[in-house]
C-alpha cells in the first residue's frame, strides 16, 4: 500500500514538473517573438481572414494567365525586386509575413505568373506585357499613409505599367483611430492622381474587412462597395456587388473628346484650310468610326488639323514631343486617329486601341510596257506554229495534186499544184473554191483539211479579237527574285526599315527615302523606273484621289512584305479607352468598317469620275486605236500588191520590147 502511494504522488510531481515545463516554454516563445516583432519595426500581424479575402477577390475578378504584380511595403526585405517566376515547396509552412503567406496562396491556386515590386531596390523595370492586375500591401499611421507614393512611383516607373489594369489596395492602420473611410479616400485620391480609376482598398476593423472604391462621378451607390466574411456559414460578400464596377456612365452628356488627325486617305479625309473642325466636317474611315461612338455615347468633340508629310511627332533632344504626339503627351488632345500601327505605340508614352483594320504593305513596280497594237496578228502563234502553218499549205497542195492524179475521173484544175495550193489557201482563210473535187478519196482529203482550217481559224480570230482590245503587257515583275535582279530604284520611309530585315533591305537598293507617304507615291508615279513599298489602300485611294484609278502605272505584287494592325491612339490613362474599344469591336464585328471603307473609296472614285481598277466587265467602244493590226495588213497588202502590179507591167513591157525587136 506504501509503495503504490509512493508510485502515485511520484507520477503526480513528475505529470506536474511537465505542465510548468511546457508553461514555461510557451511563455519564452511568447516574449522571443514579441521581441522580434518590436524589433523588426512592429509588423502588424494579420489574421487569416484578410488573406483569403485578398485571393478570394483575384480568384473572382483577376483575368487567369495574366499576370499579378504585387508590390510589398520598404520594410520588408526577403524578396528581390522583380522576379519573373516563383517557386516553393509543397511542404514550406506559412510565416509570420503577410506577403509571403498571399505568395504561397496565390501560387497554390496557380492562375497567374506573378511578378514582386518593392522601392528602394535596383530591379529591372522592362516588361513583355502591359500588367493587368496589382496587390498593393500599404500601411498607415494615425490616417497618414507611410510610403504608399513610394510604392506607386516604384511601379508607375516600370514599362509594364498600365493605368486600366485591376488593383488592389490592402490597408493595415496603426496607432490612434481614424475613420476607416477618410484612410481609404487617401488611397484612392493617390491613384486617382496616375489615372487610375478600377480599384478597391480593404481595410480590417470589427473583425472585418471592409472594401472601398470611389466614382469619378455622381453616383447613386456610396463607395462602399461590400464586406468579406469567411465564415463557411455564411458568403464571402454579403451585399452581393460587382467589386470592379464600370466607372464610366454610358451617356456622357455631351463631354468634349479631342481627336489629333493629319489628312491621310482614306483613314482621314480633310477638306478647307481650317484648324479645326467637328467631325462631321471630315470623312473617312476613322472618322466614321469615331462618329458612331460619339453618337453612342452621347459625346462632342473637336478635331485638330495637321498638316505635313510627317505630322505624327517626334522626341525633341529636351525629351518632349512635338505633333499629334506632343498634343497627347501633353494632355492638348485625348484621341488621335489618321493610320497608326499598333506595333508602333508600344514604345510610345501612349495607349492605343483594339486593331479595327489590317493594313497590308506590298511592293508597288512599274507596269511592264504594253505590246504594240499592230503585233497582235503575230501574238496569236508562236513561231514555231506559225512555221508548222505555213509549211502545212503547200504540203496539203502536193498531197492534192497527187491524189488528184491518181484518179480518172478527177478535174483538171486539180492536176496543177498552184491550183492546189490556191486551194487550200482558200479554206484556211474561209473562202470557196473555184470548183469543189469530184472523186471520193479527194473529198474525204479535203474535209479533212477543212475541219483543221476551221479550228485554226476559229482560235486566230478569238485571239485576234482579244488582242485587239486589250494588246497586254510584256513581262511583269511580280516576285522578289526578280525584283533583287532588276534596276529599280525603291521609294519608302525610312520608318519602314523595323519591320524588314537585313537581307531585304540590301534588295531594296538603290532607294530613294522620302518622308512621307505623299511624297513617295508622287515619286514614284512621276518617276520611270521606280518602285514603291506603301500601304495597298492608301495607294488605292491616292490614285482615285489624282485621277490614276484607270490607268494606275503602278503593279502591286501579290504577296505583302508585311501587314499593321491601325488603331486609334489614346493619351496614356485616357479613362474612355475601354468604353471605346467595347464600342469598336462591335463594329468591327458587324462588319461596318470594311462597309465604311467601301463606301469612302467609292466617294473618292465618284468625287473624280474615275472607274474602278477592275474594268474586266464594261463595254468599250473601239476606236482607231484598237484597230491599228488591221490597218498595218490592209496597208501592207496594198504596197504588196502594188509591188507585184509595178513587176508584171515591167515585165510586160520588157516582153513587148523583145517582141518587138526579134520583128
Amino acid at each position: 500500500m506504501k509503495f503504490a502511494m509512493a508510485v502515485f504522488l511520484r507520477w503526480k510531481w513528475e505529470r506536474l514538473l511537465i505542465v510548468l515545463v511546457f508553461i514555461v516554454t510557451e511563455v519564452l516563445k511568447t516574449n522571443q517573438a514579441a521581441v522580434s516583432s518590436w524589433t523588426a519595426g512592429q509588423e502588424f500581424r494579420r489574421p487569416r481572414d484578410v488573406l483569403e479575402c485578398v485571393t478570394k477577390i483575384c480568384t473572382r475578378h483577376f483575368a487567369p494567365n495574366r499576370t499579378i504584380v504585387l508590390s510589398s511595403s520598404s520594410t520588408v526585405r526577403q524578396f528581390p525586386g522583380f522576379v519573373s517566376s516563383l517557386q516553393m515547396n509543397d511542404d514550406s509552412k506559412y510565416s509570420a509575413d503577410f506577403e509571403t503567406r498571399l505568395l504561397e496562396d496565390l501560387h497554390i491556386v496557380g492562375r497567374w505568373s506573378i511578378v514582386l515590386s518593392q522601392p528602394r531596390k535596383n530591379t529591372n523595370k522592362s516588361a513583355l506585357e502591359k500588367y493587368s492586375n496589382y496587390i498593393v500591401v500599404a500601411r498607415s499611421q494615425d490616417g497618414k499613409l507611410l510610403g504608399f507614393k513610394e510604392q506607386i512611383f516604384h511601379l508607375e516607373s516600370s514599362e509594364g505599367w498600365n493605368t486600366l489594369a485591376k488593383f488592389i489596395v490592402v490597408l493595415e492602420t496603426h496607432g490612434r483611430l481614424v475613420s476607416v473611410r477618410e484612410t481609404a479616400v487617401i488611397a484612392l485620391q493617390e491613384l486617382w492622381q496616375r489615372k487610375v480609376m478600377n480599384a478597391v482598398v480593404l481595410v480590417e476593423q470589427n473583425e472585418t474587412v471592409n472594401i472601398y472604391t470611389w466614382f469619378p462621378y455622381p453616383h447613386p451607390r456610396d463607395e462602399f462597395l461590400d464586406v468579406c466574411v469567411t465564415q463557411t456559414d455564411r458568403d464571402w460578400f454579403p451585399r452581393k456587388r460587382n467589386l470592379f464596377p464600370g466607372k464610366i456612365p454610358r451617356d456622357m452628356q455631351g463631354y468634349m473628346f479631342r481627336v489629333s488627325a493629319p489628312n491621310l486617305p482614306p483613314f482621314v479625309m480633310i477638306e478647307g484650310g481650317n484648324r479645326t473642325s467637328n467631325l462631321y466636317e471630315v470623312d473617312g474611315l476613322e472618322v466614321r468610326l469615331l462618329r458612331c461612338v460619339s453618337q453612342k455615347m452621347n459625346l462632342s468633340n473637336i478635331v485638330i488639323h495637321y498638316d505635313g508629310d510627317f505630322p505624327y511627332g517626334k522626341e525633341i533632344e529636351n525629351g518632349t514631343w512635338d505633333g499629334i504626339i506632343g498634343d497627347l503627351v501633353s494632355n492638348r488632345s485625348d484621341v488621335a486617329i489618321g493610320g497608326w500601327f499598333g506595333y508602333v505605340i508600344r514604345e510610345e508614352p501612349l495607349d492605343s486601341s483594339v486593331h479595327y483594320f489590317t493594313d497590308q504593305f506590298p511592293i508597288f513596280v512599274p507596269l511592264a510596257e504594253k505590246f504594240p497594237s499592230w503585233l497582235s496578228f503575230s501574238r496569236v502563234f508562236g513561231k514555231f506554229t506559225w512555221l508548222c502553218l505555213l509549211i502545212s499549205i503547200p504540203l496539203t497542195g502536193i498531197l492534192f495534186r497527187y491524189v488528184a492524179t491518181q484518179q480518172a475521173d478527177e478535174s483538171r484544175r486539180y492536176g496543177r499544184f498552184l491550183n492546189c495550193v490556191s486551194y487550200a489557201w482558200c479554206v484556211v482563210l474561209g473562202v470557196s473554191v473555184v470548183e469543189m473535187p469530184r472523186s471520193s478519196p479527194l473529198r474525204v482529203l479535203f474535209i479533212a483539211w477543212l475541219i483543221y482550217s476551221l479550228a485554226i481559224n476559229t482560235l486566230f480570230q478569238t485571239y485576234v479579237t482579244v488582242f485587239i482590245m486589250n494588246p497586254g503587257v510584256e513581262h511583269q515583275i511580280d516576285s522578289y527574285e526578280e525584283l533583287g535582279e532588276s534596276e529599280l530604284e525603291f521609294a519608302f520611309e525610312e520608318f519602314y526599315n523595323s519591320f524588314l530585315s537585313e537581307e531585304t533591305l540590301k534588295t531594296l537598293k538603290p532607294r530613294y527615302v522620302c518622308e512621307g507617304p505623299h511624297s513617295c507615291f508622287l515619286y514614284a508615279i512621276s518617276n520611270h523606273g521606280k518602285a514603291l513599298l506603301t500601304s495597298r489602300v492608301f495607294a488605292l485611294s491616292e490614285a482615285d484621289t489624282l485621277g490614276y484609278a484607270r490607268n494606275f502605272p503602278l503593279h502591286s505584287f501579290t504577296e505583302d512584305m508585311f501587314q499593321l494592325y491601325i488603331v486609334m491612339v489614346f493619351r496614356e490613362g485616357y479613362p474612355l479607352l475601354e468604353s471605346f474599344n467595347t464600342i469598336i469591336t462591335r463594329l468591327v464585328e458587324a462588319g461596318l468598317s470594311n462597309k465604311f471603307l467601301e463606301d469612302v473609296m467609292d466617294m473618292l472614285r465618284s468625287k473624280n469620275d474615275s472607274l474602278a481598277f477592275d474594268t474586266s466587265f464594261d463595254y468599250t467602244p473601239m476606236s482607231a486605236s484598237h484597230l491599228h493590226s488591221p490597218f498595218v495588213l490592209l496597208f501592207l497588202g496594198f504596197a504588196s500588191s502594188f509591188v507585184i502590179f509595178l513587176g508584171e507591167l515591167i515585165i510586160h513591157r520588157a516582153r513587148l520590147l523583145t517582141i518587138a525587136s526579134n520583128a
